[in-house]
């Protein structure tokens, strides 16, 4: 991820465009900062140079992140504390919110590091809860997933419990999030903190990392080297997206307004394309083919197994927020950035 005045301009507008207010003053706590949501997130909160925040970031690598945030490495506003979510983590200060989005969102990790991936998930989320109550945070935020409706096929309100098979190696990412939306709800309940889960579907945008293998990722990769976009499938499979502009918003919306103990579909719930629609329209955006090939067993072993993975949006639209950015527009969006940083 480089900073340039593309990825900067649209930053300032985002900031103009949303209220942050409720921020001013207050201290964060968050795992996951250099990932897509939560590096596009610290960028926003940053980006007014008086706007008084502090953040304290839980980080595997300091010199990593120090790269990543390399634009406000002097900004006494951002703290980094390297720390593995996987054991007790070592910090006492009193924070307003604390906010759990480190996971590992790489499907051809689910298969090759499953234990990781559901200890991550899970372990990071008690992890954090405890650090929640302990300094009395007011609000403690988990960035969950539609992955958690497994293979459902009812519409996707928050109130399908889903359908996951958990002697499926691919359900590591799936049951880890599903146990950890219990686990918040469980603290609610037992230490009276208040928690509020997102339930994100698949966010796309700039600070998506170069080594992301899900499929959109790949498509996009693919396009921008001037490359035939492999699909591996029949492409048929609907999934919601959403740009990672409208995800901060919708997490925003529910640091600040979402019901205690509760979860929330993040999407958008329209201009709905199958993933070989998808592939044809990036193709066709950097005049390129679309051929298919037959995934090998590893590959296979990644895929999701859901076919129709819809979020219905009806719960978050009554706290008065919506996605702003359209699926299309969004993808012009992130290939022109990814462009600017071939150039």
């Amino acid at each position: 991820m480089t900073y340039n005045d593309l990825y900067e301009n649209e930053i300032s507008v985002f900031c103009k465009d949303n209220d942050f207010m409720f921020l001013r003053n207050k201290k964060i706590l968050l795992s996951g900062a250099t990932g897509l949501i939560g590096s596009y997130f610290v960028d926003s909160l940053l980006c007014n140079k008086d706007f008084d925040v502090q953040i304290y970031a839980l980080v595997r690598n300091k010199s990593t992140a120090q790269t990543r945030f390399l634009k406000h490495i002097n900004d006494k506003r951002l703290t980094f504390v390297e720390t593995d979510l996987s054991k007790e983590i070592d910090f006492n200060k009193n924070v307003d919110y604390v906010l759990h989005l480190a996971s590992n969102t790489d499907p051809k990790n689910y298969a090759l590091f499953p234990v990781e991936t559901m200890i991550t998930n899970f372990y990071g989320c008690k992890n954090l809860l405890d650090v929640a109550v302990r300094c009395k945070a007011k609000k403690f935020f988990l960035a969950s997933s539609c992955e958690i409706y497994g293979t459902s096929e009812e519409e996707m309100f928050e109130e399908n419990c889903g359908k996951v098979n958990p002697m499926d190696v691919r359900s590591s990412y799936n049951e880890s999030k599903r146990a950890s939306e219990t686990l918040c709800v469980a603290y609610n309940k037992e230490f009276n903190i208040s928690t509020v889960i997102g339930r994100f579907c698949r966010i796309f945008g700039p600070t998506a990392k170069p080594t992301d293998t899900k499929a959109l990722s790949q498509f996009i990769k693919k396009a921008i080297n001037e490359e035939d976009i492999v699909l591996k499938s029949e492409g048929n499979q609907k999934y919601s997206y959403l740009y990672v502009s409208d995800a901060v918003a919708g997490m925003l919306c529910l640091l600040e307004k979402g019901q205690d103990a509760e979860a929330y579909n993040i999407s958008e719930d329209k201009n709905i394309m199958s993933l070989k629609e998808i592939a044809n329209y990036i193709a066709k955006q950097k005049n390129v083919n679309v051929v298919f090939s037959l995934p090998s067993k590893s590959e296979m072993n990644a895929y999701s197994r859901a076919i129709n993975s819809i979020l219905k949006i009806d719960k978050i639209k009554k706290l008065s927020w919506q996605p702003k950015v359209t699926f299309k527009d969004g993808l012009n969006k992130t290939i022109e950035y990814f462009n600017s940083q071939e150039k």
